[in-house]
């Protein structure tokens, strides 16, 4: 009996080594991932869906088009600059303007802060 409570033992001490080893792996990998730096492309892929999530939060909001204005305030989690032809974004030290549309066709631009927003615009490219 004495025999097989000390091969337990062991297998415990032996589980506890391996897990405090695959955290200390794992703390080293970590810190590597997060510090990957984003491409130019998908930090404007982000960016793009947070702009229109925040576009479609004003309308649901404001029961109407958002003004150019009123949309920034509904853009948390990306730093914007409102322009009377659209939202600009700086993505890796360039400035980006997404440009807004007064139709829901996106074929008439913003001319004002105040122009009510019915279509977010898309960049083709960096």
């Amino acid at each position: 009996m004495k025999a097989q409570f000390a091969k337990i033992r062991v297998n415990f001490v032996e589980l506890l080594l391996l897990v405090s080893v695959l955290f200390f792996v794992g703390s080293l990998a970590i810190p590597r991932m997060q510090a990957t730096p984003q491409s130019p492309e998908s930090a404007l892929s982000e960016s793009m869906h947070s702009i229109r999530s925040a576009h479609a939060n004003a309308i649901e909001k404001l029961q109407r088009f958002p003004t150019i204005e009123e949309l920034s305030v509904y853009i948390n989690d990306v730093k914007t600059y409102t322009r009377f032809d659209g939202i600009e974004l700086p993505i890796q030290g360039n400035r980006l303007t997404i440009p807004t549309f007064v139709d829901a066709s996106c074929t008439q631009p913003t001319e004002s802060i105040n122009d009510e927003v019915a279509c977010i615009g898309k960049l083709s490219s960096i």
